[in-house]
């Protein structure tokens, strides 16, 4: 059920022109640019009334060294200031500054402020030096929000008010605190829950939840959480309130770096048990409630829970002994929580998400600060995934802000997973990466992936829509590496991972080398040889024949078991022509060497003699010659003639003659003589006569 209520009544207000509230003013004066006046009707009876509100300051080093605030007021405020309290009591422990009050009937108060919100209530006739301890609060009824109302349990006496920064007069960036726009403020609900856990009020409890802006109860992926706990003295209305868990979601989502998320804030006052009823009440009760009531995600991974001080001392006890319950945890200026044991730390280890361990550096209260710090370092010591993040500040709700704000836009929901595989396509090698969230998502990550070899970058390549990262390993003609892991780089929204580095494959190219032909010819016949070499093992050996483009003869040899060493040998009869032979290996991971190419010719026609007519070169008597002369021909070139066994070396011409062969000349003999005719390619024609 949805409730609401009241708290300590404010003076009803009907004058419509007294500018009530708080009224920031651009004076582009130092030390800050603006100034604030607050301005307040009170009951007509009462004589006092002060005003409370977080702005005191101090220089950073001097709170550290002495452990004790300036205590200025933003009249005074300097660069390097921090928001510290001087002002006596535990909490709240900033001063109440009397206002005064005009003739107009309203009480009002100026200072200058630094950028930020401020948090702020008023008391009437209190008692004390400066402390406003024991009185009653109000909040500012012309300035209220929305948990002022709020009943049995929720109610926050506290209105604030936002103040930019002045360009001039720089002071905080805070952008990211400051109130989200109109259209992208959700909803927020007070819902009442049963509870046998709690005991006040008896056997139901209560929380509060804030939907995102656009939030859709039928959207198919559906929303993370984030549970959230207050410290002493507050209530599920203090993070919303205080620590503006819903502004600082909305505009870290506007800026692109978080995907929107329900807000769930828990009490544990009225829980008994400490941190065992709290653990009990939440994961019996709670977490089942916002599950069945809401559109949220019932996987841990898409859950994570943060607290602050007495808070953050409940995410150490669920991150210790209940770790599976959650994927994200924030352990923030936690009170107490201790180490962790072996088997709650192995527990941790199983965690697929982020530790997130943060403080204010300056926070002294039961040495918060120190033991925040200590306490990451314990954690990281152990191999857990911690991310730390200190800010300047003490153990106040204005420190608790950054670190929830780096909570959502470096941590929560953002963790992904990154695989890594290889595939052989067409002859390549790949490496293939799936980079996923590891909870639910409407988007999925974007960016890039480095692989490596160790230390060595073999490339990048980017993630595509489908999560995948793809890069060509090989072949190549170095070394194959040998142990692979895929890094994604992170985007806006996710986070960079990493996978385990696995064998790498076999990238190298086989070796080949052409032991014939190793002439261009031309030749009668071929003999192709071709030796090959892999360092992990052959698959075949191959040399093509070509003429021209076209394909005249195909051969191979495969290889036996893989072995590093083959030669291919294949004798190939061809038609006189001009070939090219294209050879390469193939190794067993499918890597293929580089094509070699060499070009040759082939002559298988035998050359021609034809005796010479004419009484000047041939002279005839029957069948026998006295003289003989020859005219030669081949169209690949003739070499040379043997007669009777003696050679004469030609030009190497297409046509070439023999003249006027006698016997005594050139080794002609009277009788019957030889002569044989060799053309380049080494085809013979022999032809016999007869000398008188």
């Amino acid at each position: 059920m949805l409730l609401g209520g009241a708290v300590a009544p404010a003076a009803a207000i009907t004058e419509d022109d007294l500018n009530l509230g708080p009224q920031v003013v651009k004076t582009d004066d130092g030390p800050t640019g603006y100034s604030v006046t607050f301005r307040y009707k009170a009951p007509a009876d009462v004589q006092q009334v002060r005003i409370w509100g977080e702005w005191q300051f101090s220089n950073v080093e001097r709170l550290a060294a002495t452990r004790q605030s300036d205590g200025r007021l933003g009249a005074d405020w300097q660069p390097g200031d921090t928001i510290a309290a001087a002002g006596p009591g535990f909490f709240p422990a900033f001063p109440a500054l009397d206002m005064t009050l005009g003739e107009d009937g309203v009480w009002s108060w100026t200072s200058p402020l630094p950028s930020g919100k401020f948090s702020y209530r008023f008391v009437h006739d209190c008692g004390g030096v400066q402390g406003i301890d024991g009185c009653t609060s109000y909040p500012d009824p012309a300035n209220p929000n929305w948990a002022n109302s709020l009943t049995p349990t929720g109610a926050q006496t506290l209105s604030s008010v936002w103040v930019p920064s002045h360009p001039e007069f720089p002071t905080y960036d805070l952008d990211m605190q400051k109130p989200s726009s109109a259209e992208r403020t959700g909803t927020f609900e007070h819902r009442e829950y049963v509870s046998p856990e709690s005991t006040n009020p008896v056997g139901k409890h209560y929380m509060a939840v804030y939907l995102p802006a656009g939030y859709d109860e039928d959207r198919a992926v559906p929303y993370p959480t984030l549970y959230l706990s207050h410290g002493a003295g507050g209530n599920e209305g203090t993070f919303f309130v205080q620590t503006l868990a819903n502004d600082l979601m909305e505009n870290i989502v506007a800026a692109g770096r978080a995907q929107p998320m329900v807000i769930v804030t828990t009490n544990f006052n009225g829980i008994p048990d400490g941190d065992a009823g709290y653990t009990r009440d939440l994961k019996q009760n709670v977490i089942p409630f916002v599950e069945r009531e809401y559109n949220v995600s019932t996987k841990a991974a898409d859950r994570a829970f943060g607290g602050q001080s007495m808070g953050g001392a409940r995410a150490i006890g669920l991150l210790y002994n209940s770790t599976p319950t959650f994927e994200y945890y924030g352990l923030w200026a936690a009170a107490g929580g201790g180490n962790p044991n072996a088997a709650q730390v192995d527990r941790m280890k199983q965690m697929r998400g982020i530790i997130h361990v943060g403080t204010g550096l300056q926070d002294t209260l039961g040495n918060i600060g120190v033991n925040s710090i200590a306490r990451a370092k314990v954690l990281r010591d152990h191999g857990l995934n911690v991310m730390e993040y200190n800010t300047n500040g003490t153990h106040t709700w204005v420190a608790a802000r950054p670190l929830l704000q780096d909570f959502i836009e470096s941590a929560v929901f953002r963790s992904t997973e990154t695989s890594i595989g290889f595939e052989s396509v067409a002859g390549a090698t790949w490496a293939s990466a799936t980079v996923k969230p590891i909870g639910s998502s409407l988007v999925a990550p974007t960016g890039t992936v480095e692989f490596r070899d160790g230390d060595t970058v073999l490339g990048r390549a980017p993630v595509s829509a489908d999560g995948t990262a793809r890069l060509r390993l090989g072949p190549q003609d170095g070394p194959s590496a040998t142990q692979v892991a895929a890094h994604y780089a992170g985007d806006a929204l996710f986070n960079s991972s990493a996978s385990d580095p696995v064998p790498g494959p076999d990238t190298q190219r086989p070796t080949v080398a052409l032991v014939s032909p190793t002439t261009a010819g031309p030749t009668s016949t071929v003999q192709v040889q071709v030796d090959a070499a892999d360092a992990v093992g052959l698959a075949k050996v191959v040399a093509n024949v070509y003429s021209g483009s076209t394909l005249v003869r195909s051969t191979q040899s495969a290889v036996a078991s893989g072995a590093t060493t083959a030669t291919h040998r294949a004798t190939l009869a061809l038609p006189d022509g001009i070939y090219t032979v294209k050879y390469n290996a193939h190794d067993l991971a499918g890597n293929v060497s580089k094509t070699g190419a060499f070009a040759f010719s082939v002559d298988g026609t035998k050359p021609t003699a034809t005796i010479k007519d004419g009484a000047s070169y041939t002279v005839k008597t029957g069948e026998t010659y006295d003289r003989v002369s020859f005219k030669l021909y081949d169209a690949q070139k003739v070499d040379k003639v043997v007669l009777n066994g003696v050679t004469k070396d030609l030009t190497n011409n297409a046509w070439s003659d023999v003249n006027f062969i006698a016997p005594g000349t050139f080794g002609a003999v009277k009788g019957a003589n030889t002569l044989v005719v060799f053309d380049v390619a080494g085809n013979t024609a022999t032809y016999s006569f007869t000398l008188n």
